[in-house]
């Protein structure tokens, strides 16, 4: 098993391991047979993971932009107390396929993964993006949401199961053609 180390973490930064290598080492069990099928679809539809700079972080890109991070947490880190991962979708042209997930039923995917709510905590100029409190509203797929953080991925799911992750590989789908439509 992974042991989060600074030696570990160096090592990780200069070797840039394949997402596959990494998820072997570092989860068990249904999590990590999960994420290893997950991967292993995504690099059958053409999207490979790369590694993101940045610990425990895989990135998949389409025309140039964030399309999706994979990052894998452990108990050191500080709003987890497990080992786990997470999928960020960065879905920016949604609402060129609302419709189709709406059609489909998968809104409650994003709908139940909504990013948190805007946190006095994001007042802070140390936030990832810039300072975003109070948030802003956001509507998805026909759901209004108010005080949407956006210092971090709208969609942020965790943990997902064998159904999600059908749903999740769905979503990039529809992004990617939807990306590759807007750059015609």
């Amino acid at each position: 098993m992974f042991k989060q180390t600074k030696e570990a973490i160096k090592e990780q930064k200069k070797t840039r391991p394949k997402i596959e290598t990494f998820a072997s080492e570092y989860l068990d069990g249904t999590l990590k047979d999960n994420v290893l099928e997950f991967i292993a679809d995504l690099r059958e539809m053409k999207m490979n993971p790369s590694y993101a700079g940045i610990l425990n972080a895989w990135t998949l890109s389409h025309t140039g932009k964030l399309l999706a991070r994979i990052q894998f947490y452990n108990d050191e880190c500080k709003w987890v107390n497990k080992r786990t991962w997470s999928v960020s979708l960065y879905l920016n042209n949604l609402h060129m396929y609302e419709d189709v997930i709406i059609s489909e039923g998968i809104q409650n995917v994003l709908w139940d993964n909504i990013r948190g709510y805007c946190t006095d905590g994001c007042k802070s100029t140390k936030a990832p993006i810039r300072p975003c409190h109070p948030g802003k509203t956001l509507t998805l797929a026909g759901k209004e949401f108010k005080r949407v953080c956006v210092c971090y991925p709208h969609i942020w799911i965790w943990d997902a199961d064998k159904a999600m992750l059908s749903n999740i590989k769905r979503l990039l789908e529809l992004e990617k053609q939807a990306r590759d439509e807007a750059c015609l």
